[in-house]
């Protein structure tokens, strides 16, 4: 093989050899791209996932907030049924008495005749 011949031939192998350095540069760039998009991705869920949590504490304070007011609803609920049954107590005890009185007075008008 003369000299010509030889340097063509390595000329070519480098030429083949550059051909697919820059090949691979051109994949390491869409891989580069593509993790790159993948960050994004995950810096959105993160994102998404900080606003569910100060959601959650939103509501987890309004579910609490919801419980003191039924809590306390149920608490006035109680006295007022308690109120309503001692002044139901006290109207059957009057009721009672007005029922004694009349029995009594009937009672004496009929002793006087």
């Amino acid at each position: 093989m003369a000299n010509e011949e030889i340097l063509q031939l390595i000329l070519d192998k480098v030429t083949n050899l550059d051909n697919k350095v820059t090949s691979l540069d051109n994949k390491v760039t869409d891989l580069d791209n593509k993790v790159s998009g993948l960050e994004d991705k995950v810096s959105n869920l993160d994102n998404k996932v900080d606003d569910l949590g100060t959601r959650m504490d939103s509501l987890e304070k309004e579910v609490q907030k919801n419980r003191t007011m039924i809590k306390n609803n149920s608490d006035r609920l109680d006295i007022v049924v308690r109120q309503v049954n001692e002044n139901n107590q006290i109207l059957k005890q009057e009721n009672v008495q007005k029922w004694l009185k009349v029995g009594s007075e009937v009672m004496e008008h009929w002793q006087e005749k």
